[in-house]
């Protein structure tokens, strides 16, 4: 993957991360969501991309490459 598109992808990943917040932020000033709700969805969406990043990652050597 070349440096440009890993640039692409970093900043789409943070400009949605943005988005999101910001959209919380907004049900909860709005008064939609409780404070506790609204804590919830910053937990739930940190996790989500806290998740996806280190699914990206290998963390351990694939079984199948012994084999070849």
């Amino acid at each position: 993957m070349s440096t440009k598109s890993r640039v692409a992808v970093a900043l789409g990943v943070v400009g949605s991360f943005g988005a999101l917040v910001v959209v919380i932020n907004f049900l909860w000033a709005a008064k939609i969501v409780t404070s506790e709700m609204a804590k919830l969805m910053f937990a739930a969406l940190l996790g989500l991309y806290v998740r996806i990043r280190f699914s990206d990652c290998r963390l351990s050597p694939d079984p199948q490459d012994g084999l070849k």
